[in-house]
């Protein structure tokens, strides 16, 4: 299994002592939010020989939804196939037996 994630914005750090920085930073970042820079997005390769794939990641809660985006014409016809269950930043996709590699997806994580 292959787990990458897009570069991150650092987490809003407060700044005590600093209304104004503080009011600054948090406008940009509801500037990014307003503009699809949610920090949803995990890249997944499903594992080849196995029927299933273990994503941890601290995002995942039971109450998560994933949207998979496949990026091959392999992962594209795992689509119908797939199915998830959540745990406590352990997400389990359900998959089939494939020795293909290159089953990847763009996966957005909410909740």
């Amino acid at each position: 299994m292959t787990i990458s994630y897009p570069p991150a914005r650092t987490a809003l750090q407060f700044t005590s002592g600093n209304p104004d920085q503080q009011l600054r930073t948090t406008s940009e970042v509801v500037n990014s939010m307003l503009s699809g820079k949610l920090n949803t997005t995990i890249f997944v390769t499903l594992d080849a020989g196995s029927a299933t794939t273990t994503v941890e990641d601290a995002r995942i809660s039971i109450q998560t939804t994933a949207a998979f985006s496949p990026t091959s014409a392999s992962a594209a016809a795992e689509v119908p196939t797939l199915w998830v269950t959540m745990a406590n930043k352990v997400m389990t996709i359900n998959h089939t037996v494939s020795g293909a590699t290159d089953r990847t997806f763009n996966v957005s994580v909410v909740g």
